[in-house]
């Protein structure tokens, strides 16, 4: 039968399968053949390869497929959305249990995702905690990048820094732009932006 298989009609073919295939399971990933007749003895002397050699004798067919691309799927994200949208389709997820996930709606989601807009900073530790990794690039090498840095890392609007520095809120976006720095008050306000100084305080 194998030898002449090329050979054999479409309907011929599918009447030997129906007759020899003992169980076929077909999962999400997964389509496993097996096969009433004993396939060691009727291959044997055939070029024919198969995957375990270890296997059942009526055990042939035992493949794995890779889901198919969903539309749309970032293979190299460059926004934060698209970073959102890629993690969400290698883990599983739906939008709506993203959603659950990061105590947001399904609509914001989808509309970070398609880059309609941005996620607010008070939710960027939680998509940072998502994703395994931090989207903003760090330096802390000078003042200006060390209240930058900590305001993303912390999900702290430049509102509620400024609150927790006493001062406005034009002074912490001056700051963060290097158009000014502290002079006098620099050390005091270097020991505010500290974990401590915002570990209870709620980001408004």
């Amino acid at each position: 039968m194998v030898k002449n298989w090329s050979i054999l009609a479409f309907e011929r073919k599918r009447s030997k399968n129906e007759t020899i295939t003992k169980l076929a399971s077909i999962s999400e990933n997964v389509i496993r053949i097996e096969f009433s007749v004993n396939l060691h003895n009727l291959l044997r002397g055939q070029d024919i390869q198969y995957n375990d050699s270890s296997a059942s004798p009526g055990l042939l067919f035992d493949r794995k497929f890779r889901k198919r691309t969903p539309q749309n799927y970032p293979e190299n994200p460059a926004t934060i959305g698209e970073h959102i949208r890629k993690k969400r389709i290698d883990s599983g997820l739906s939008q709506a249990e993203l959603a659950k996930i990061l105590d947001v709606s399904t609509d914001c989601v989808a509309y970070w995702e398609n880059n309609r807009s941005k996620p607010p900073i008070t939710y960027y530790p939680r998509i940072h905690h998502f994703l395994g990794f931090c989207t903003t690039a760090i330096n802390e090498t000078n003042f200006r990048e060390r209240i930058r840095t900590y305001r993303w890392e912390n999900g702290i609007s430049c509102k509620y820094m400024a609150r927790l520095l006493k001062v406005d809120t034009s002074t912490v976006r001056a700051w963060e732009k290097g158009l000014n720095m502290p002079l006098t008050k620099k050390n005091r306000c270097d020991r505010r932006i500290t974990p401590a100084a915002t570990l209870n305080h709620v980001p408004q």
